[in-house]
């Protein structure tokens, strides 16, 4: 005999296991215990692993009843999708084999692997599964190291630096005021000259945390004409 603990890690060798009815993933685990070592020498009526659920009672032409217990713990809306997928007369379960399949239908959103007999109740119980399940949330926020949501506010990601050179003023501030027009920028009204090296240069800081983004290209100076900047618009979401 032994409590829940029996489920995880639990290295006994059983041929015969008699369990109340859990979730399907830990009824699972259970059965595990079941002729665990292949090498162990059985006899002729033991060779067959034999598992009986109880825990639960049938009722002709609708949803089982479930022991108090364990609807208190499983809740009943699980419960009543694993008794939906236990073996009838004459069926079996295949381990490892058949885990995934069971783990699945079990927890997915199928009306109709339940019984249409079961179907009210399903109702009721998924209504009373996720009532519940909203208590539990707002229950654990208080014990939150991180906020929900809390890494989803603006970061400085986005936030870049922009050194413009360029041959004169003229074109300097002409490409900023064209990054202005896209972006959030911190301007300035005047330029920086390195000596001894051609043209002017120019520091931009901007926020690109915007939904439509620009393709800038300088072109290089011609001798005799001042510097020139081409813009093309482009389309980019960015994730706020």
């Amino acid at each position: 005999m032994a409590t829940q603990l029996a489920e995880q890690s639990f290295d006994v060798d059983a041929d015969l296991l008699i369990t109340d009815l859990a979730l399907v993933d830990l009824l699972l685990q259970r059965v595990g215990r079941l002729h665990r070592h292949e090498d162990t020498w059985r006899p002729d009526r033991l060779r067959v692993p034999r598992l009986f659920v109880t825990g639960f009672e049938p009722r002709e032409g609708r949803d089982p009843a479930f022991a108090f217990a364990g609807e208190m713990i499983y809740g009943r809306h699980l419960l009543l999708r694993t008794a939906a997928v236990l073996p009838g007369a004459g069926e079996v379960w295949s381990v490892p084999g058949d885990v995934p399949g069971l783990v699945e239908k079990v927890y997915g959103a199928d009306a109709s692997l339940l019984p249409e007999a079961w179907q009210e109740s399903r109702e009721a119980a998924c209504r009373e599964q996720e009532n519940r399940d909203r208590a539990r949330a707002e229950e654990a926020r208080q014990f939150l190291l991180t906020p929900q949501g809390e890494h989803e506010r603006r970061t400085l990601a986005g936030l870049v630096v922009v050194d413009v050179a360029a041959a004169d003023d003229h074109t300097a501030f002409a490409f900023q005021q064209a990054l202005a027009s896209r972006w959030a920028t911190a301007t300035t009204d005047r330029t920086t000259h390195d000596p001894g090296q051609p043209g002017v240069r120019l520091r931009c800081y901007l926020d690109l945390r915007q939904d439509v983004a620009v393709e800038l290209t300088l072109l290089p100076a011609v001798p005799g004409c001042p510097g020139q900047c081409r813009i093309r618009e482009r389309s980019r979401q960015h994730r706020r």
